[in-house]
């Protein structure tokens, strides 16, 4: 049997108007509406001239349905709305976005569910409510499971795996954020791990002290060892150029870089950097294969640390030079010669860098034979930078034993740990 609505009564045509009946319709019919400072516990929703309560009530963007059958929901402002009446009204949809579920893989339907658990169904869910759900999200509200369909490209959290899902256009979830492409230096150094992620650098050297006027973007540094203007207080920290700005890495210990300039590999010990390719760092031969040699001149000495090495030594020397590319390590110089000279005289090696008129050291090498004498000698200098430096090695003689032929010298320079 069909009925009329209540407007047919309650506004007939040609006759008197009925406000009884044009107040139960417009309570009945209409949706309550409340402001988000309000609470529905405040209010009574049943009209007490005739009993009439609308059926829908708006509230904090949510709409709830009045639910007659149920008297002890409790109150959440969620998922149920209580009035002061007792009345209970059941959100129709209440599962926010982006949505966090329990689980993106679980196909059968829980059994026990707590109030606004929340899951991704899955294809071949079974159960009573999730049985052709798939895609859907479901949350189990105080009226039971309420679902709703994912959009094309809407995200999913995924609790259980710490994992973001979105919908891609064939309907499929599919893990992360899609083909987005990243510009290079988007993500920087101080991003990762709070900067100590990134262990592995690509310098440009070691030396330099003050910033480049023009720098090009992302390009790095180990600051020198006597650092000014910006890099002032800055020594051995990575200097890199991000973001038109030159930001700082303090570094730690095992951080690792490329030295450009150096073509080595270096590592941070704690202290300094050096070298990280094991005790031998960097090596530099330089021979001659003989027929000259340089005489220094008389009445002038070979000087150890301003302290002649020995008395009676004349200086007829040999400058037999290589580069040194000091790394702030040690460094291993060995020199190689042969000559003819006086038999079972003394003769002296001497160490200088660069233009230094006084020897940093010196090895004695006495000779016992007659003929080629043959010397060698090695000495260990430790840089007070890491500059580079030109280091010469020199035979002295005594000054009653000159020598003659000069051959096969040879001069090894090594940095070691």
């Amino acid at each position: 049997m069909s009925s009329q609505l209540e407007t047919v009564a309650a506004w007939p045509v040609g006759a008197p108007k009925d406000s009884a009946l044009q107040r139960a319709y417009i309570t009945k019919r209409g949706i309550l509406v409340f402001a988000d400072t309000e609470d529905t516990q405040n209010f009574d929703v049943v009209d007490p001239a005739d009993g009439t309560l609308p059926l829908y009530i708006q509230w904090k963007g949510i709409l709830f349905q009045y639910d007659s059958t149920d008297t002890t929901t409790p109150h959440d402002g969620e998922t149920c709305a209580v009035t002061d009446d007792g009345k209970r009204y059941k959100a129709v949809a209440a599962i926010p976005a982006p949505y966090s579920v329990l689980s993106t893989s679980t196909t059968a339907q829980p059994a026990s569910p707590t109030l606004h658990d929340t899951y991704y169904v899955p294809t071949a869910a079974t159960g009573a409510d999730w049985a052709g759900k798939d895609g859907q999200v479901g949350i189990y509200t105080a009226r039971g499971w309420a679902f709703q369909a994912l959009r094309i490209g809407q995200f999913v959290y995924d609790e259980s795996s710490d994992t973001y899902y979105h919908k891609i256009v064939a309907g499929t979830l599919t893990a992360g954020f899609g083909a987005q492409a990243l510009n290079d230096g988007a993500i920087l150094p101080s991003n990762v791990s709070g900067g100590g992620g990134k262990i592995r650098w690509y310098v440009e050297n070691q030396t330099t002290n003050t910033p480049p006027v023009s720098p090009t973007a992302n390009v790095e540094y180990i600051i020198g060892s006597s650092p000014t203007g910006a890099w002032a207080a800055k020594a051995a920290q990575i200097a890199r150029y991000e973001n038109s700005a030159w930001t700082y890495y303090s570094p730690v210990a095992g951080w690792k870089a490329y030295d450009k300039a150096l073509a080595i590999d270096i590592q941070f010990n704690g202290t300094a950097w050096l070298s990280a390719a094991g005790a031998v760092l960097f090596a530099n031969y330089f021979k001659t294969d003989g027929g000259s040699q340089t005489d220094g001149g008389s009445g002038t000495y070979a000087y150890a640390n301003g302290i002649a090495p020995t008395s009676g030594l004349s200086s007829s020397l040999d400058n037999t030079t290589a580069p040194l590319t000091a790394n702030g390590s040690k460094c291993r110089v060995t020199w190689s010669g042969s000559f003819v000279g006086s038999a079972y005289a003394e003769y002296a090696l001497a160490l200088f860098v660069d233009n230094n008129s006084a020897a940093i050291d010196w090895r004695r090498a006495s000779t016992d034979g007659e003929g080629f004498i043959h010397i060698t000698a090695a000495f260990v200098y430790f840089p007070a930078d890491r500059l580079l430096h030109t280091l010469k090695v020199r035979v002295v003689a005594p000054s009653d034993s000159a020598f003659v032929n000069l051959q096969r010298r040879i001069l090894w320079v090594e940095d070691i740990a």
